[in-house]
């Protein structure tokens, strides 16, 4: 009705040109009446949309998986104003972040008012990882020629991209990210390859990963690949010589979300033992 109300006050040759759909809608693909069918155009389209999202204001939810990972990276207490800066958040977001551990008695008391977490509960954690997870926008993709790469072949097209400087906010997830941070993971084979979009979430470097993937809605279908459009901050982002890696709590989400959430625990356990440098820790 808006739209209909919106053409009435310009030019019919204006108008027409005008169109208003729901982002859900474009990733139906053929059930969209305003956008064709057509993969490269999705891909660019939703790209755009998840930028747009991404420059959203930063909820108190992201403030919390920011806090909770940079504890388990043992990077120490930090003002405030650091939380802020790394997040990209308010103030009151921030306050509102720090309350939650409080209430939780698991603020540690810091000189210079300074904030530092105490030893997060692994029941906790795996709250923090389901909620992470529900706030990411998540891109299925299918290739339909039958002739589908193994995860493991498309992460190292992946890594061969960002050795050539391209897709370098990506950062792989799922299975083979999580036995990255904790080898001893006790599962054999990744089902598909997951990553995460930092950043901007921009996603053209999929049809360069592999032009025969095409953006698929059907949640009920096997994906061959994920991607996720994270809010974490960049700085989680995991860099080596084969090349990026999502966070720890970014493969912790893939795997609640794969039906591995059984997993997340003893993963979680041996990555707070890790922290606290004890013997016969993996070390990365």
């Amino acid at each position: 009705a808006e739209l209909k109300r919106f053409r009435g006050l310009v030019r019919p040759e204006i108008g027409k040109r005008i169109e208003l759909t729901r982002l859900e809608d474009i990733e139906n693909g053929p059930s969209s009446s305003v956008v064709p069918h057509d993969p490269a155009f999705i891909a660019w389209i939703t790209g755009l949309a998840a930028r747009e999202v991404k420059g959203s204001r930063v909820s108190r939810q992201t403030v919390v998986s920011a806090m909770a990972l940079s504890w388990l990276r043992g990077m120490g207490s930090m003002t405030t104003q650091a939380i802020q800066e790394q997040c990209g958040a308010s103030y009151p977001t921030v306050a509102l972040a720090i309350s939650e551990f409080s209430k939780l008695d698991l603020i540690e008391p810091q000189p210079g008012r300074r904030v530092a977490l105490r030893n997060l509960p692994t029941d906790h954690w795996l709250q923090l990882v389901r909620k992470h997870a529900e706030q990411r926008r998540v891109y299925r993709y299918v290739d339909p020629t039958g002739q589908v790469r193994t995860p493991e072949a498309l992460m190292a097209r992946l890594f061969k991209l960002q050795r050539q400087g391209t897709a370098l906010q990506v950062g792989v997830g799922g299975v083979l990210g999580a036995k990255r941070h904790f080898p001893d993971l006790d599962i054999t084979a990744s089902p598909r390859l997951d990553l995460s979009v930092y950043g901007d979430g921009a996603l053209e470097f999929v049809q360069q990963l592999d032009a025969a993937l095409e953006p698929m809605a059907d949640l009920r279908a096997k994906a061959h690949l994920i991607v996720h459009a994270t809010k974490e901050p960049e700085t989680f982002l995991d860099r080596d010589a084969s090349g990026s890696w999502a966070s720890e709590m970014e493969c912790c989400a893939d795997l609640v979300e794969l039906g591995l959430a059984h997993l997340v625990p003893t993963m979680f356990e041996a990555l707070q033992r890790r922290r606290a440098g004890k013997p016969g820790d993996d070390k990365r």
